[in-house]
């Protein structure tokens, strides 16, 4: 293949690169302040969970239980908590030293422009929880949280009819 056909090549690869950009910017709706933001308000369970801490060690959704609940909603600005929950015996948590049987994080989130991303910054620490609305009562999300207790978690939630509280953890 000349130089000449590698051009050309590259030339074709970007044009589709800049058109599947246009394509998408496309569909989402530059009239925003008339969009209708999916209502996200409540308790969502995580039926799916896997971990891994900076330590290397991991849990998912048979030895830990998370919950998010979205508190308040204002069109697309929400405010939540990511409450969990492990097992006794589970092995060390965040800090790698020490046994954590549970806790929350503070969340406040937008939902995106396109209305199925939605995105979490936690406070006061430095994590953050990102991913997508699958639909009115799904939604997976991964939180990463980088530092010297570094953590990447992912998640499938599911909307609870009616719960409060925090998660009760699944026996080993």
């Amino acid at each position: 293949m000349g130089l000449k056909s590698v051009g050309l090549l590259i030339c074709c690869l970007l044009f589709l690169c800049i058109s599947s950009r246009y394509q998408s910017a496309k569909a989402i709706d530059l009239n925003y302040e008339k969009q209708s933001y999916p209502n996200l308000l409540g308790t969502w369970k995580a039926i799916r969970k896997d971990a891994i801490f900076w330590h290397r060690d991991t849990i998912n959704h048979q030895n830990s239980a998370s919950v998010l609940i979205i508190s308040k909603q204002s069109e697309a600005m929400l405010e939540a908590e990511l409450h969990w929950q492990h097992v006794e015996g589970k092995g060390p948590d965040h800090n790698g030293q020490f046994d954590t049987l549970g806790g929350k994080e503070q969340l406040i989130g937008l939902i995106g422009w396109d209305l199925a991303s939605i995105h979490f910054a936690q406070h006061p620490n430095s994590g953050v929880l990102q991913g997508q609305i699958l639909n009115n009562e799904a939604l997976e999300l991964t939180r990463v949280e980088a530092g010297p207790f570094a953590v990447v978690e992912r998640y499938i939630f599911i909307r609870q009819a009616s719960s409060t509280g925090a998660p009760t953890p699944r026996s080993q």
